[in-house]
């Protein structure tokens, strides 16, 4: 609608100053623009926030047992907290730079499963990300 405006002009042939015109296609174009934030970056940004978060739909934890989200949120921070303290207590102190987030990560799943083991969903066919899951958990680890 404004580049119409801009270009065609068409409010000119009825004797409209071209200011008003213009002012009119930049509201247009930036109506357009909130539009396009509201409806298609917006969604996009907070779903690349939570991708990564604990808890969500998409994660094992939510998906593997029979959890209430709230649950799975309380249950993660206080093993979270546990785990970081292990993990941390374990680092050599001449190799400070040593990435922990995946070890920690991997003592939270561990922890929920031992705690919540009574919850896990059966696995069926049609949900092999859980038996992988579950498979990957059960298998022997070295820490």
């Amino acid at each position: 609608m404004g580049a119409f405006l801009i270009f065609r002009k068409p409010m000119m042939r009825y004797g409209f100053p071209r200011p008003l015109e213009l002012s009119l296609a930049t509201t247009c174009f930036l109506i357009y623009f909130f539009h396009f934030v509201v409806v298609v970056i917006a969604p996009f940004i907070e779903a690349q926030n939570l991708a990564g978060q604990p808890c969500t739909p998409a994660m094992p934890e939510v998906q593997c047992y029979n959890l209430s989200v709230n649950n799975c949120s309380k249950a993660w921070d206080h093993f979270t907290k546990d785990c970081d303290q292990e993990i941390r207590k374990k680092l050599d102190p001449r190799n400070m730079s040593a990435l922990v987030g995946p070890s920690v990560k991997k003592c939270v799943y561990k922890k929920m499963d031992r705690s919540f083991r009574s919850t896990r969903k059966m696995a069926s066919e049609d949900n092999s990300f859980c038996q992988e899951f579950f498979a990957n958990l059960d298998a022997p680890s070295i820490d």
